[in-house]
Parts: structure tokens; sequence; C-alpha cells
């Protein structure tokens, strides 16, 4: 994966994190996480989203800024935590709701689409087969 989309990724990855930590401790500080928990199913989802995010998200950050293969591995799965999330509020929610949910679903679908994309193993030049 080039170094300029590399970094780019990973700060995208550590916005996620600094969003889902930012987030958990303004409900925790106001002693909301309880009463999220008694939502059910979307509360449940919610704070498992923030264990994956706060868990793995710094980790494949940093990977992903040394261009490491495993910081690309982590961050797919912050990444499809993240997607997996809103695609089950969408499930879970009424249909109007969703609609707020779009914008995000997009874009977590893109960068999705880029690290599995920086995934593949980079195809030998015909010029370096014929070398050898």
């Amino acid at each position: 994966m080039p170094k300029g989309r590399s970094r780019v990724l990973a700060l995208i990855v550590a916005m996620y994190v600094a969003g889902a930590a930012s987030y958990a401790w303004s409900l925790w500080r106001n002693g909301l996480v309880g009463v999220l928990l008694l939502t059910g199913a979307p509360g449940y989802l919610l704070v498992a989203y923030w264990l994956v995010a706060l868990a793995v998200g710094p980790f494949g950050s940093l990977q992903l800024w040394r261009q490491r293969r495993s910081g690309q591995i982590a961050s797919i799965v912050v990444v499809v935590s993240g997607l997996a999330l809103d695609i089950a509020l969408y499930l879970l929610a009424d249909v109007r709701q969703w609609l707020a949910h779009l914008p995000s679903l997009t874009v977590k679908s893109t960068i999705l689409l880029l690290l599995v994309y920086g995934l593949r193993e980079a195809k030998p030049r015909v010029s370096d087969m014929t070398a050898a």
C-alpha cells in the first residue's frame, strides 16, 4: 500500500478510536451507560463496538501508519465492526432513522474497500520476472 494512502487510512482509523473513546467517556461521565444497556440490543451492540474500537483500533492505526500488514487487518476489524453496528441498527430501527446512517455506511464501506484492496499481494512486474 502506498505510504500516503496508508497514512490517511491510519488517521481515519484513529478518528474512529477517538470518536468511540469520546462518546464512551461522555456517557460514562454522565452515568448513562446503564441507561444505554437498558435499551437492549442496540445498547449492547454499541458497547461491543466501543470495546473492539478501543482494544484493536490503536494497535491497528499505529501499525497501519508503519505500513504493516497486521495494521491493515486490525483496521479492517475496526471498520467492519462499525459497519456491522450501522447495519444492525438499521435492522433494529425504524426506516426513517436509517436515512441518518446512510452517509456513515457509505464512508465506512469505502474505507473498508480501500483497506481490503491494500491487502492484496503485489503482482510481480514482467521486468522482474525476466531478470531472474
